[in-house]
């Protein structure tokens, strides 16, 4: 394999034909760059409509978030707002500290549907105020396929083959497979209208009758992960209310009773020891090398990161090794600060200057973080 230009082509200057696996953001931030970088592109996306269902989650939209729209979007549509200032409350919801600090917040909508109208001009009203982007004659061809679940890689040596089933508008399923010089795997476990946005942790013994009844939608259906937004059955919800009226602060128990659609995200913890698979023909980024948890704010910003590395990886600006090093020890950092900061504002009792100072480390641009020597372990031997 080639150290500096990416995955070498059979000693030819032609650019790899790569399969993304995963439509959601990831996927979509490897196919605006890939496309804008010339690569042609075919992403897989398992669900069978055209479009994503709206995810409801509200995004800190980080520096390479940032940064990601910046080189590559042709919207023209601003992809964030600014908020000033945090302020933390007690439980009887007294303003116990507040501080200047600015973040840039999106929605996952807003970031879906502006991806997709850089993809493959998908038109939407998100995008009021921009433009539906033109198609430039160096861009790679596009192909987005939804409704196809991959149920397979094979290292065929020169390139991976992938097998999906394809289900069809009338129910049917048929196999298929597609060849491929790269495989990048991406599938993780508004307008003026602004949206609130709130996060709540609650732990619940695993097992239990209140997770069993949290986590059956109002269809009856078990969710293993999440609650999508309009699922949740009434009388989970009004459960969860009543825990907010007696331990939140009394603002933060208005919004959770005023909430209409609420949707529910079991907190799960996963990292791949390595992000590169079958002779380097295979990458990991995004939620698909590490998931970290919503406190963190950083998944969004990770999928952004790993692809602007991809990509300078593939046109040959950074080698193997810097590629791997630079994508391993962000989300190996990051993966276990998000542990460690998880468990102790949950399962300890600390002065309130702890868990400020833990708000502060999570939110260090990722350019201005100094990393832990152990997460370099291994990486020579990727």
């Amino acid at each position: 394999m080639a150290t500096n230009g990416g995955p070498a082509t059979n000693g030819t200057s032609r650019r790899p034909n790569i399969v993304i696996v995963g439509g959601s953001l990831g996927g979509l931030f490897a196919g605006v760059a890939l496309k804008t970088h010339g690569y042609n592109t075919t992403l897989l996306e398992r669900t069978p409509e055209n479009l994503l269902h709206n995810q409801g989650a509200g995004i800190v939209a980080g520096g390479d978030t940032l940064e990601f729209f910046k080189r590559y979007d042709r919207t023209g549509k601003p992809v964030a707002v600014p908020s000033y200032k945090r302020i933390y409350l007690n439980q009887k919801g007294d303003i116990i500290h507040e501080e200047v600090n600015r973040q840039n917040m999106t929605s996952w909508d807003l970031c879906y549907y502006l991806l997709r109208a850089n993809y493959d001009r998908v038109d939407s009203p998100y995008l009021e105020g921009g433009k539906l982007p033109e198609t430039r004659p160096m861009d790679g061809k596009i192909n987005y396929v939804y409704g196809a679940t991959v149920t397979g890689i094979e290292d065929k040596g020169d390139y991976v083959a992938v097998s999906y089933k394809q289900k069809r508008e009338d129910g049917t399923e048929e196999l298929c497979a597609i060849n491929a010089d790269i495989m990048v795997a991406a599938d993780g476990p508004s307008s003026t209208r602004r949206l609130l946005n709130f996060v709540w942790y609650a732990n619940f013994p695993e097992g239990s009758p209140e997770l069993e009844k949290l986590m059956t939608d109002k269809n009856g259906r078990r969710r293993h992960i999440t609650i999508p937004p309009g699922m949740i059955a009434p009388e989970a919800w009004d459960m969860v209310k009543q825990m907010g009226k007696e331990k939140l602060p009394p603002q933060m128990a208005e919004m959770a009773e005023k909430t209409k659609n609420p949707f529910v995200q079991c907190i799960t913890d996963a990292i791949t020891p390595k992000n590169l698979f079958m002779g380097d023909k295979v990458v990991l980024i995004g939620d698909s090398l590490a998931n970290f948890r919503p406190h963190t704010v950083a998944s969004t910003s990770q999928a952004a990161f790993d692809v602007m590395c991809l990509v300078d990886w593939l046109d040959g600006k950074i080698d193997r090794k810097e590629f791997v090093k630079q994508s391993m020890q962000f989300a190996r950092a990051v993966q276990d600060m998000g542990v460690k900061i998880g468990d102790r504002s949950q399962f300890e009792k600390l002065p309130i200057d702890e868990y400020i100072k833990d708000r502060n480390f999570a939110s260090i641009k990722r350019e201005d973080r100094e990393y832990p020597a152990w997460t370099l372990d291994g990486l020579d031997k990727i």
